[in-house]
């Protein structure tokens, strides 16, 4: 018996209880539906059964109850590591795409099987991905051939197939290659125009006349927008905006560092720790509070999240969560994201501005959050603002991730009694 990863998630689950749990309760904790746990649990005792293991202990009113956890754990975590690899959630388009390519290379008949194990899905979802590949194959006089319990093969003429082959792969690789020479083409224009300067340089050698300081409230909130803005597209912000930001906090940097050693007031607030440790704390958007919330989750997909994005926060590394959850293309978190990150932004810079904390008279990189904030200011009270900073960047996040979180457990419910509904046919391809 092969476990799902959902059956993994109610084991993984009952090992960690010491009384019995009943449906309603695994359920509810889990984001599953009665039914598929009920089913589950059924596969789990099969399973404990093919390993000579106890099997689950039934109680009509309490529920259910793994014994001798202590056993059961080493066999458990030895097929996890040996059998079940984690999960990836493949789109659409990429199960199709290589559901096609793998057939028209294959000249053997390939097993539903092999679908699943490769591509981590059910097999209804790999019967419904080839229905999907089939019309393409008909139209290029080619026949997908289902012969029972052993698979599916791709007839037609050699020729046809190896030029579909050829077709697919070429356009799955023609975005790259014209974004590619798109932006090269850009930036030798670039240089061409401007005398050898790169696209940030040049931006900031046309703006600089324009522009006396970026040490303005107002700029802040401009930059810090900007900066979410990308990122929300799926470009790096900091990145695009940095070739224009840096000369004017190093200027500020230098001229902090000269008066923190001369006794005097601190002049700027914009230096580039304020940027890399306040305005981005945690990560660009103040990821942190989501990683929070993650960890919390009901959604096994958030709490995943969650767990692996813990190391890179503390480091000021958004990019798990930016891509991982995502917040990238994400109308749920739009708001708190592109326009709550810029206002808690103005709100530090304030703190600052007013002396309540020593702005940055340091450059410190690479350093784990909270000593980044201190060394960079060399005042304790830094501290206490990002405490104060990430609490409120939970409370601004809470309501919209909720509503995304509602939205992913509806999602995953629906997949596992779909799964388990079909799994219950028990067919054999």
């Amino acid at each position: 018996m092969k476990l799902n990863q959902q059956c993994i998630q109610i084991l993984d689950f009952l090992m960690e209880q010491e009384d019995f749990k009943n449906i309603g309760y695994i359920s509810s904790e889990l984001g599953h539906s009665e039914r598929s746990v009920r089913y589950s649990l059924e596969k789990i005792d099969v399973f404990l059964g093919e390993q000579n293991l106890p099997a689950l202990i039934r109680h009509t009113r309490k529920g259910v109850l793994l014994p001798e956890k202590n056993i059961v754990s080493p066999v458990v975590n030895k097929f996890k590591q040996r059998i079940t690899p984690k999960k990836y959630r493949y789109s659409q388009e990429e199960v199709q795409q290589f559901l096609l390519l793998k057939l028209l290379l294959s000249e053997e008949v390939l097993p539903v099987t092999y679908f699943e194990e490769v591509l981590f899905i059910s097999r209804s979802s790999v019967l419904n991905h080839l229905r999907a590949i089939e019309g393409e194959l008909f139209l290029n006089n080619l026949d997908l051939s289902h012969q029972p319990r052993h698979g599916f093969l791709v007839t037609g003429n050699l020729i046809t197939k190896s030029t579909l082959f050829a077709r697919t792969t070429f356009e799955a690789i023609v975005p790259l290659v014209v974004l590619l020479f798109g932006a090269v083409g850009l930036s030798i224009l670039m240089q061409s125009i401007t005398s050898g300067q790169i696209i940030p340089e040049a931006f900031t050698t046309m703006l600089a006349p324009a522009i006396n300081s970026i040490d303005t409230p107002y700029a802040v909130f401009l930059i810090c927008f900007l900066e979410m803005l990308f990122w929300f597209i799926g470009l790096n912000g900091y990145a695009i905006l940095i070739g224009f930001v840096l000369p004017f906090m190093t200027q500020y940097l230098g001229a902090n560092a000269a008066a923190y050693a001369a006794g005097e007031p601190i002049p700027h607030v914009f230096a580039p720790n304020f940027w890399d440790y306040f305005m981005g704390f945690s990560g660009s958007g103040i990821t942190g509070a989501l990683v929070i919330l993650a960890l919390f989750s009901k959604s096994k997909e958030l709490k995943a999240v969650g767990k692996v994005s813990v190391v890179p926060a503390i480091f000021t590394i958004s990019e798990p969560v930016v891509f991982g959850l995502p917040i990238c293309f994400n109308p749920y978190l739009f708001i708190p994201f592109v326009l709550g990150t810029p206002i808690l932004a103005v709100g530090q810079w304030f703190v600052f501005h007013f002396g309540w904390v020593r702005p940055p008279i340091a450059n410190v990189g690479g350093t784990p959050i909270p000593l980044a904030q201190y060394l960079a200011t060399m005042d304790w009270r830094a501290i206490v603002l990002i405490v104060f900073v990430l609490a409120a960047a939970v409370c601004m996040y809470y309501p919209f991730f909720k509503m995304y979180e509602k939205s992913l457990i509806k999602e995953e419910a629906v997949v596992s009694e779909r799964e388990a509904a079909h799994d219950a046919l028990n067919l054999d391809f």
